[in-house]
């Protein structure tokens, strides 16, 4: 099983830079290297939310918006309200929300850049919890989001859209690494197993079409 490398890269609002992801199996930590600069000291928080950031640009304030990228990855459905959630970094990193990245590793509060890099023991680059695809998302100190990038591949990506238009309306996008589209479940582009030219059926609850 060959290991996984994936980025976002940030360029937004004067910011520039990446954040690199790196896990060599689905046993291992994953490795992260936060590098930003002209931050200001206007940013605090940041979090892998559920959603890539949309294909077509707009401001972004509307880029990062909850329409766009959702809410934290949170797959566990951990309560961050409840008393016994972490309050910062210390605690074991089962006991975060797989996308609260600042909760286990620090926020950017008063930092004009960043050159950082740490483990992580509950950042899946594998499996159906994988954080790729989605997307990272920067908050300025009071909670308001800032600078968002969609976490993906460094190389050639092949793309499959399946786009709806009733009674439902709606995008679907897969996205494959080339050289791993057939690792991970993931739906292969290429060859005789190809999704692509073929169709999508979305199935009622009582399992009609």
């Amino acid at each position: 099983m060959d290991k996984k490398e994936v980025s976002a890269m940030v360029n937004m609002r004067g910011v520039k830079g990446y954040f690199l992801f790196r896990q060599a199996t689905p046993f291992d930590v994953t490795e992260v290297h936060v590098n930003l600069t002209n931050l200001g000291g206007r940013v605090g928080p940041y979090h892998v939310h559920l959603f890539p950031t949309p294909p077509m640009r707009s401001p972004p304030q509307t880029t990062c918006s909850n329409d766009n990228v959702g809410g934290h990855w949170n797959p566990f459905g951990l309560d961050t309200k409840d008393s016994s959630y972490p309050s910062g970094p210390g605690s074991t990193h089962d006991r975060y929300e797989v996308g609260d990245l600042s909760g286990r590793h620090g926020a950017l509060e008063g930092k004009a850049q960043t050159d950082a890099t740490f483990t992580d023991f509950n950042l899946p680059l594998f499996g159906r919890n994988s954080i790729v695809g989605r997307s990272v998302v920067i908050h300025q100190p009071d909670g308001v989001r800032f600078l968002c990038s969609s976490i993906g591949y460094p190389g050639e990506v092949h793309v499959a859209r399946a786009t709806f238009r009733h009674p439902v309306f709606g995008l679907l996008t897969e996205r494959n690494q080339l050289q791993a589209q057939f690792l991970d479940g993931n739906m292969p582009m290429t060859g005789p197993r190809s999704i692509v030219g073929r169709s999508l059926v979305v199935h009622y609850a009582n399992g009609s079409r």
